[in-house]
């Protein structure tokens, strides 16, 4: 009696719950993809990518241990450019919890470079850029998420950081939820 309760209510029912809360996971980093133009931003023919731990390892060169060490779950990758020529390079990555994001934020804006190069943002969240020559990457958390976006092709930093705002609204706005 106690066997045929577990195969028949117990464990389709464990499965069910399994299922849903992994599903809920990939929908969540998913939403985080920029779908529709923004602004002058069309995404690159075949540049999506969804990504699991073990994935990352083909798209980061010797960093993958430390957001992994993190927390890392999962993430997506893609790249836009725009209409002038200009080019967003987009990793936006689910880390489980806020403090996990926040303590990858941390080791970057460490790893970037001094801290006088770091440009805060906006002030409700945690966000900052860092130039170097040629790109500037700019680093959000959004909850749960951690966003790494680098810019190149700008010239005016000023653009750049106008631009990078639009992109912290949509990841704080849809990262909230």
């Amino acid at each position: 009696m106690v066997t045929l309760v577990l195969q028949r209510f117990i464990f389709p029912l464990l499965c069910s719950l399994l299922l849903f809360s992994t599903a809920q996971a990939k929908t969540s980093v998913v939403s985080l993809r920029v779908k529709k133009s923004v602004a002058q931003w069309q995404e690159q023919k075949d540049s999506y990518q969804y990504f699991s731990t073990q994935k990352l390892f083909e798209l980061i060169n010797g960093g993958a241990p430390q957001y992994i060490s993190q927390g890392l779950i999962d993430g997506i990758h893609q790249q836009l450019t725009s209409d002038s020529g200009k080019v967003l390079e987009i990793f936006a990555e689910d880390f489980g919890t806020p403090q996990h994001a926040l303590a990858m934020a941390g080791i970057k804006k460490d790893d970037l470079g001094a801290a006088s190069s770091v440009l805060p943002l906006d002030s409700g969240t945690t966000s900052f850029a860092v130039p170097a020559i040629g790109a500037t990457t700019v680093v959000c958390v959004a909850n749960r998420y951690y966003v790494e976006l680098v810019f190149s092709g700008f010239t005016n930093q000023d653009k750049l950081i106008a631009e990078a705002r639009k992109f912290i609204a949509f990841y704080t706005t849809t990262g909230s939820k």
